[in-house]
């Protein structure tokens, strides 16, 4: 249980700062926006700047964005987390576009004249477009992308305390899905390149990570590396026999076997007894 409430204050948190990060992005551009007001208007069309003026003119350009905003942030993490992130950006992006593209026609006091509707949509296009390209790359940037560490270290108790190490969970996917595998489920973790493996008694999963880095973060716990591209979690050793070139092999719970390597044996011996 306290696992899950931390999860939800960690995701809680990562939600926050980005919705933080979004207003102080629009805040700047609106920023931005002015400049380029005062310079149009004093340099280039001759005129005096007014703010009311400009802050009308943004409202109509860039309202529609500042209403989708959240909406399409929570619309983007939706997709990831449902494993369909590609399929999101492109049926949230379009209807997007499409929003702000009739808030801005509705808003149009003049500047269109008599053009169509089809040429409004056309000249008005290339801009809208680019801002969703840029939307969704800072979305990707700032916290739309899976965590390439494990949350674990967020998650792990000081260890200047006397408290016992907690049962933790590693981020993985299954399936195209983001889960949280627990320590005490997982039977084995495997090198796959770039990639580790981890196995439970009721399916694989799949993170981003390196099998040193698992170790480091979960030295305390009961995942211990006995070779090269394999860790292993000590609860779930059943037992220790040798393979018929005389090396070591760890026995785990489910009658699969796990080779171990001479530079680990003593220090899994060690952690057995």
């Amino acid at each position: 249980m306290r696992n899950q409430i931390r999860s939800m204050q960690w995701r809680f948190s990562k939600r926050q700062s980005l919705f933080a990060v979004s207003a102080f992005v629009w805040l700047g551009f609106f920023v931005l926006f002015n400049l380029y007001c005062v310079f149009w208007r004093e340099y280039a069309a001759g005129a005096q700047y007014n703010f009311a003026d400009s802050l009308i003119w943004f409202g109509k350009e860039w309202g529609g964005w500042l209403v989708a905003t959240v909406p399409l942030i929570l619309a983007l993490n939706a997709s990831r987390q449902a494993g369909y992130l590609l399929l999101g950006v492109a049926i949230n992006g379009c209807f997007v576009v499409i929003f702000v593209m009739a808030v801005r026609i509705m808003l149009d006091t003049g500047e269109f004249g008599q053009a169509s509707y089809i040429r409004i949509i056309i000249e008005q296009m290339p801009k809208h477009a680019s801002a969703l390209a840029i939307f969704v790359a800072i979305w990707f940037y700032l916290g739309g992308q899976r965590p390439s560490q494990s949350i674990a270290s967020e998650y792990q108790p000081s260890m200047t305390t006397d408290e016992p190490c907690e049962a933790l969970f590693i981020v993985a996917e299954n399936q195209g899905i983001e889960r949280q595998v627990a320590i005490a489920d997982i039977i084995r973790i495997q090198a796959a390149k770039n990639y580790i493996d981890i196995e439970t008694n009721d399916a694989h999963y799949v993170k981003r990570a390196t099998l040193k880095h698992i170790a480091d973060n979960f030295a305390a716990s009961d995942l211990q590396q006995v070779h090269r591209s394999f860790i292993v979690n000590l609860a779930k050793v059943a037992q220790l026999r040798k393979n018929s070139n005389g090396g070591t092999l760890v026995v785990m719970e489910d009658g699969s076997a796990v080779p171990v390597s001479k530079s680990y044996a003593a220090r899994l011996k060690q952690r057995l007894m």
